[in-house]
């Protein structure tokens, strides 16, 4: 039986006029393209607002949906901006989000947008439904009144009424908007595979409002920082300077906390990535120094956490992000959870047991790349000649053939349920193009397709591939 086929694309990398992805008119083109394709899945990045880098892996809220996203034209039509208003937003797109543009002018736009908006029974009852929105909300009107983010340097703690209701707005409306899509794409047969971080920024609204939940000395400053013990990413070890969880406490309050992430993701996707999920029996702490060489393990809830908020991940596919190194414990809970196991083809050469395609099982989710890693030509470039030979030989593939066409032929022919291929490796770009270098960079959480149109030939071409 062959596995359904994906693309992995954030929404920020959709094309349109206005400086970055959005929930609009080429959202709905692109499941368009994907239905026409024969494409069942398409994978996005967190949804959640982004920190100062633009990251949305240290989020200020894991139950926010980033303004960003609104579509403007959506807003236009709603007669919520004015045409002039609309112009005003319109900027060249680049192939690269212009995050300068929108951090100068968006909030304001959609403030205003927000002073013309009269439905507010709809919104009142979408926050009410939702206590961790409005924990972000009310959080944001704070940070506002404080004039930072840090709530540890708070001396105002009321906060303003305006603001609050403000963003309860903006998430309405992001939430309304995604919603819709994901019922268009749905319509259209294509499922939508969501991510969930792992950990929230010190600096967010899960953290403040639950401040037991979380490993915080009396002042509320983190006792351990989140990271990842020396491994081929780092010799030093790596310090990400999350809070860590204080599982005793979710676990005495029967994961509640825990509850309330799920429910809200199930409402949001069809299927969910679980990112960092070895956390959830192990994980990395790194003392305050950041000194990630002399950090330790200290044990997650384990299969505890997963039974108490099974009803709402028993009919979704949910991919266990167990990259990296990976114990025998881990792949139990795996196992006992029920979920998928995550394979990455660019990691074949140092784990061919699990890594190959030919060693995939039914119970894997597949991906040529991801955010985090090369693209496959970009792969393909960083290998050296043995590697070349040994990656023709682990495909069993004569030294004539195209490298690139068999290692997609063997993912479309491989047991996996589903594989997800990168939009970078549809259209066979360089490294130049990753979402995420691991390194300080204007380019990082910006790549932006420059025009819709050019996918629906390349995506087609590309299953023939494996035909």
């Amino acid at each position: 039986m062959k596995p359904d086929y994906g693309i992995l694309m954030p929404i920020f990398s959709l094309d349109n006029k206005y400086s970055i992805g959005s929930f609009g008119l080429e959202a709905r083109k692109f499941v368009d393209i994907l239905s026409e394709a024969g494409f069942s899945w398409w994978q996005i990045l967190p949804l959640c607002i982004s920190d100062e880098f633009n990251s949305p892996y240290n989020s200020s809220s894991l139950f926010s949906i980033n303004p960003f996203y609104i579509d403007l034209e959506e807003l236009y039509f709603k007669n919520l901006i004015s045409h002039k208003e609309l112009q005003e937003q319109i900027t060249l797109n680049n192939g690269r989000c212009n995050y300068k543009k929108l951090y100068s002018s968006r909030i304001q736009l959609l403030y205003s947008a927000f002073l013309r908006f009269k439905d507010f029974n709809k919104l009142d009852f979408f926050i009410s439904q939702n206590s961790g929105v409005k924990d972000f909300c009310k959080y944001q009107s704070l940070c506002h009144v404080n004039k930072t983010n840090s709530w540890i340097k708070w001396v105002n703690f009321k906060s303003s009424d305006i603001l609050e209701k403000f963003w309860e707005f903006l998430q309405y409306e992001a939430y309304s908007q995604w919603i819709s899509l994901k019922k268009y794409a749905n319509k259209k047969n294509i499922m939508i595979m969501g991510d969930l971080p792992f950990y929230s920024s010190l600096c967010s609204s899960e953290v403040y409002f639950n401040q037991s939940y979380y490993q915080l000395d009396l002042q509320g400053n983190p006792i351990y920082l989140s990271g990842a013990k020396p491994d081929e990413f780092s010799s030093i070890g790596q310090c990400w300077g999350h809070p860590v969880y204080n599982w005793e406490n979710i676990e005495n309050d029967d994961f509640n906390f825990f509850k309330t992430k799920f429910s809200f993701y199930s409402m949001l996707f069809d299927g969910i990535r679980l990112d960092h999920f070895r956390g959830y029996e192990s994980y990395w702490v790194v003392p305050k120094t950041r000194d990630g060489l002399i950090g330790h393990y200290e044990k997650g809830p384990g299969a505890s956490l997963f039974n108490a908020v099974k009803e709402y991940t028993t009919n979704k596919i949910v991919v266990g992000e167990d990259l990296g190194i990976i114990t025998p414990e881990v792949q139990c809970l795996i196992n006992e959870t029920g979920f998928y196991n995550m394979r990455v083809f660019q990691y074949c050469l140092k784990n061919p047991a699990l890594d190959l395609p030919k060693n995939f099982t039914e119970k894997c989710v597949a991906y040529t790349g991801t955010h985090d890693t090369h693209t496959l030509i970009g792969f393909l470039n960083s290998l050296s000649q043995s590697e070349i030979s040994k990656l023709y030989h682990n495909l069993n593939i004569k030294k004539s053939s195209n490298i690139y066409k068999s290692i997609i032929n063997s993912l479309l022919k491989s047991k996996a349920k589903i594989v997800f291929f990168t939009i970078q490796d549809i259209l066979k770009l360089d490294d130049n193009f990753v979402i995420n270098t691991h390194a300080p960079s204007d380019t990082n959480w910006s790549f932006r397709l420059k025009d819709i149109n050019q996918l629906e030939n390349s995506m087609i071409d590309f299953l023939i591939q494996g035909e």
